[in-house]
């Protein structure tokens, strides 16, 4: 198509309930997906707590993440009150994510080296829990 490719770096975060960013995975390009990010970075958790995330996650081990409708069919009353609960906890991450891009190097083509991107992305991060958290 005629369409101009945009190329992207992803970043994996860990957010605590109170949007406290945790832990900053190390910059990887935009076409490998969230599960095999997540598989790579072998983050352990306490024993009393299960992270939650969107379906870029889906059968990921340990996490919880929404009932994803089944094709052709639809949800049970109790699977739409679980993901309505859900993202009640999930808006919190992306408040913390929408407030991260504050600051303009993350929302606008990154111009620097990509070498820099994780040690940038990083010093964000702690820019952010210094501001809101």
């Amino acid at each position: 198509s005629g369409k101009k490719k945009k190329h992207t770096i992803k970043n994996q975060l860990t957010i605590a309930p109170n949007g406290r960013i945790l832990t900053v995975s190390r910059s990887v390009p935009g076409s490998k997906h969230y599960k095999k990010l997540y598989d790579e970075s072998h983050l352990t958790y306490a024993r009393n707590t299960k992270p939650i995330s969107d379906l870029g996650y889906f059968r990921a081990e340990g996490i919880t993440v929404p009932n994803k409708k089944p094709k052709g069919k639809e949800l049970t009353l109790e699977q739409k009150q679980f993901n309505r609960e859900l993202s009640k906890q999930r808006i919190k991450i992306e408040h913390t994510i929408g407030r991260m891009k504050v600051f303009q190097i993350l929302s606008q083509r990154y111009r620097n080296d990509l070498a820099n991107h994780s040690l940038v992305f990083k010093n964000i991060a702690g820019l952010h829990n210094l501001m809101y958290a």
